[in-house]
């Protein structure tokens, strides 16, 4: 999948304008936000959407628009900061414990409506529940990807250590690089759209393992203050 890429005020207010109805399941928005130390002392650089069921990608450019970015209105009124704090549309994340970090230490959004897919593979994990998984742990796992897929995503994720491995010559820092390197927009965009091929396990309603286990699929809540989330202290 190519991605559009929303670097100016307009092109993301047309974006806000046509997304139409999001409310409610299925999912609409599977997001992922990027960035150099990505959390209330790093920067948010890049916010990755996969739109279903178009399945149509866009990474708005916050290093660019800046602040506006989650301010700016469509024609309906919608803008990234109330999408994201709305309890009716439902955003699906992959660990979003540091982009919930960031998002309200660095711009004040409060996120709700969240399905976090790396809680939903817990829960229906048949064997030790001990850990969560991360993204490339929860891909390999997988025993519904085929050879060419699995392939695809070893490139990609050769290409992202290259990129952001320091010890391979990388650096987080390419987020916030302008203009932004094709292989950048292609990995973030890879990345997104594997979580979304994660969350295809589920089915009626139930997210499904490999395994065949299933668990109920609900929003999971992230707190954005002290003393009631897995982000530690209020921001300072």
């Amino acid at each position: 999948m190519e991605p559009e890429f929303l670097d100016t005020s307009t092109a993301l207010a047309t974006f806000l304008g046509d997304l139409g109805d999001c409310d409610g399941q299925p999912p609409r928005f599977y997001v992922d936000l990027e960035g150099n130390n990505l959390s209330r002392r790093g920067t948010l650089s890049l916010v990755t959407i996969l739109l279903e069921p178009e399945r149509t990608l866009y990474l708005v450019d916050v290093t660019t628009i800046g602040q506006e970015a989650f301010t700016i209105a469509g024609a309906n009124g919608r803008t990234l900061q109330n999408s994201l704090e709305s309890k009716d549309i439902v955003k699906v994340f992959f660990d979003m414990r540091n982009d919930s970090d960031a998002l309200f230490c660095l711009y004040g959004i409060r996120v709700a409506g969240i399905e976090d897919l790396q809680l939903m593979e817990l829960a229906s994990r048949l064997f030790a529940k001990r850990n969560v998984n991360g993204l490339v742990m929860c891909i390999e796992r997988d025993g519904t990807i085929d050879f060419q897929e699995r392939r695809r995503w070893q490139a990609v994720k050769d290409q992202g250590k290259r990129l952001f491995d320091p010890q391979q010559g990388g650096s987080y820092a390419v987020f916030d690089q302008r203009p932004l390197s094709q292989d950048v927009k292609g990995t973030t965009a890879h990345r997104t759209s594997l979580s979304c091929r994660i969350s295809e396990m589920s089915t009626a309603g139930s997210y499904v393992t490999r395994g065949g286990g299933r668990s109920r699929r609900r929003p999971v809540r992230h707190s954005n203050t002290a003393g009631g989330s897995d982000l530690g202290s209020a921001c300072t």
